[in-house]
């Protein structure tokens, strides 16, 4: 496991190319914030 751990650390000049494309895909502060709303309610609704 130690050589797994030291390959994951290991940077590399090479960029995804898919990197930007995958970025754009991520959800925005606003659906955040709303998927926090829901869960926070749901949270409330059963007493945790």
């Amino acid at each position: 496991m130690p050589h797994l751990a030291a390959a994951v650390a290991l940077r590399t000049g090479v960029e995804d190319p898919m990197l930007d494309f995958l970025r754009i895909q991520q959800p925005s502060a606003t659906f955040h914030a709303f998927q926090r709303t829901l869960i926070d309610d749901m949270a409330r609704a059963l007493d945790l």
